[in-house]
């Protein structure tokens, strides 16, 4: 397309051309029309940023200013801020140039994909075209004609004409409307063998020169003049994994069994029929939109949406782009998606087949999974991944190694490791040194573990260099302990060690597997009123964390259990018999595979104390629960047991 500016006499001149250079335009400048459209950076290349920004057509000379403006302010509308805040861009990245164009007065316009972005195998092209003016196709408004070409042979493969009733086309008064199709050219193709085969071949020289599919957009002037408006790489869809969908599910009633697809995939969810565009602030996560047309402003909730079906569009349009950006599964050009399904009904979505099922599926959902993350194709993805490299790697891995020294830190682990390694360090000479006054303090051999802790402050008797559990001050860890020591141990506590701090020095740089195999690494951080006490035993390991006193808004107790020995089934009921406990005693617990974490808030200080108690008592019962855990039944029977015997 030719790029144009004044010269120095006021006339309009062709400052770039594909086809020529430096020609001026014959005639009253007043009568030249001219298309104002974004050139965005970034636009059109890794993002496609397809219909967010503004373009006006048949723009007369006294408006280009005007316009100029207008497409500059669409950098900030709503939809194209969502857009590249959802592609991790910043506005600083989002710079805007603005072409202008000669207008194309074009008999007929449209779209040409140089492969099938769905079915690559298909190993055709794809023209979409529409009477009059392209940007019926590109903004979905009215159904196009659909044209396939081979890619190998050249040969057109199948015609599928639209009835298309209207065109859009420029005015006299510098602006563009939509007519009716005169009778005689209705139903009748908008293009001749020859244009299709023309656009067929443009469409193959322009992906050789860019080395990669190309979307095309194209328009045919009254002389039967062939324009390439702009080429853009066109984005493929990735399949992870091939979908053997089957073709029809029997058993189900389907709403809608045709249409053209736009993005393959499997979606479920309740339709959300839009009447009005500014009903999409109200499209609910996980539904299904159902519309009249396709939109570019539907980008708002395409990370939200289940699917997208439409009455009328092409696979060829702006939005069809952003589907497939977004990986939503997408059905356009159904013709009867707004009548045919309610508004709030469950439906499946099946955008293989082009099948739309009422209700749920459960055959096909378990494809809809193939559905890929769009946040990886996000610039913030890509940056955050970059950013890894200089995180995760541990480099500073023994502590005795020659290069275990600060300069050697090459990555965040390396320096958390490091900073780990040496306060360990510092704080275990603190505990063996003559004044182990701000060391630890052991608890005595009455205890089932072997246990140490600091005094925070209030928490244990002065001068107290071995507690036993009459010297303990501390509220909620005195209590706890009085729960631990009420029932039997099942076995030997674990032998000794060279002290809480020593123990900690190790468990920095102690695989997991040892320290689980150790089996003695508990330690209790302890106030008058406060205690953290993280307890491992074996194979498990949990933490008790609480406060009580007498304001019941600041009191809480938060639990977390982690671990076992024995085999999934055993572990995951064992983690079924702690939480049965844990939410009869109040507290709120999440469970993710064998990790449990619970909390409780706002009890009476009394209450608290009771708590804590049931949970000294806890750790003792369930010490190797899920070795004796045969079946679900034993578990009811246990929980029962404990309840009547301890709470």
């Amino acid at each position: 397309m030719p790029l144009l500016s004044k010269n120095r006499d006021g006339k309009l001149q062709i400052v770039s051309s594909p086809l020529r250079g430096g020609d001026e335009w014959e005639g009253d400048s007043s009568t030249v029309r001219v298309s104002v459209r974004s050139s965005a950076i970034l636009e059109d290349g890794e993002f496609s940023f397809a219909g967010q920004y503004a373009t006006f057509l048949n723009v007369p000379e006294a408006l280009i200013s005007l316009r100029y403006k207008e497409v500059v302010a669409s950098l900030f509308t709503p939809r194209a801020i969502f857009y590249y805040k959802t592609k991790g861009l910043s506005e600083e990245e989002i710079v805007m140039a603005v072409g202008v164009l000669r207008m194309i007065d074009a008999k007929a316009g449209g779209v040409v994909y140089t492969i099938d972005p769905n079915d690559p195998e298909k190993n055709i092209k794809i023209i979409n075209a529409v009477r009059g003016l392209g940007k019926a196709v590109v903004d979905g408004s009215l159904e196009p004609d659909y044209y396939s070409v081979s890619r190998k042979t050249g040969n057109i493969m199948e015609k599928r004409i639209a009835e298309q009733r209207a065109m859009l086309v420029c005015n006299q008064e510098g602006d563009i409307e939509e007519r009716l199709v005169p009778a005689e050219m209705k139903g009748r193709p908008c293009l001749t063998d020859e244009q299709i085969k023309a656009l067929s071949d443009y469409a193959a020289a322009l992906e050789g020169y860019y080395g990669k599919p190309q979307d095309i957009e194209w328009a045919i002037d009254h002389n039967d003049h062939i324009y390439i408006l702009q080429s853009r790489p066109l984005r493929i869809m990735e399949v992870e994994r091939e979908a053997k969908v089957p073709m029809r599910v029997e058993g189900y009633n389907i709403l809608l069994e045709r249409g053209i697809i736009a993005c393959k995939g499997i979606g479920h969810g309740k339709a959300f029929v839009l009447k009005n565009e500014a009903d999409l602030k109200d499209f609910p996560e996980g539904a299904v939109l159902v519309a009249g047309h396709t939109s570019t402003r539907y980008v708002t909730v395409m990370n939200k949406a289940a699917a997208i079906i439409t009455d009328i569009g092409g696979a060829t349009g702006h939005m069809a782009s952003l589907s497939r950006e977004y990986g939503v599964p997408t059905i356009l050009d159904t013709e009867t998606a707004t009548t045919a399904i309610r508004d709030g009904q469950e439906i499946t979505v099946d955008a293989y087949n082009c099948n739309v099922y009422d209700g749920r599926v459960s055959e096909l959902l378990e494809y809809s999974s193939i559905k890929k993350d769009a946040f990886k194709d996000t610039r913030l993805f890509k940056k955050l991944n970059e950013a890894l490299k200089w995180i995760v790697p541990l480099n500073l891995i023994d502590p005795e190694d020659k290069n275990f020294r600060p300069e050697q830190c090459k990555t965040f682990h390396d320096i958390t490791r490091f900073a780990h390694e040496k306060a360990m360090t510092e704080m275990f000479l603190i505990g063996k040194g003559q004044d182990s006054s701000g060391g630890t303090i052991p608890l005595g051999k009455e205890g089932p573990l072997d246990a140490h802790f600091i005094d925070m402050g209030g928490g244990v008797k002065e001068g107290v260099k071995v507690a036993g559990p009459e010297d303990i001050l501390s509220i909620p860890f005195a209590v706890f302990l009085k729960g631990l020591l009420s029932i039997p141990w099942p076995e030997p506590r674990p032998a000794d060690v060279t002290g809480f701090l020593g123990m900690m020095a190790t468990a920095a740089t102690t695989s997991e597997t040892v320290l689980y195999r150790a089996g003695r690494l508990s330690f209790a951080l302890i106030a008058s009123n406060y205690m953290n006490f993280s307890i491992r035993l074996g194979y498990h390991f949990s933490m008790v964390e609480a406060y009580a006193g007498e304001n019941r808004n600041d009191n809480y107790i938060k639990y977390f259990f982690k671990g076992g020995g024995a085999a999934v089934d055993r572990r995951l009921r064992r983690l079924r018999f702690i939480t049965e406990i844990l939410e009869r005693l109040g507290f709120r617990v999440t469970v993710t595979e064998d990790v449990l974490s619970a909390a409780l808030t706002k009890y009476k200080q009394a209450d608290i104390e009771k708590k804590c108690e049931i949970l000294g008592k806890l750790t003792v019962y369930t010490k190797q629960l899920d070795l004796i855990m045969f079946n679900d039944a034993l578990i009811d029977r246990r929980i029962e047991e404990f309840v009547k015997e301890y709470f």
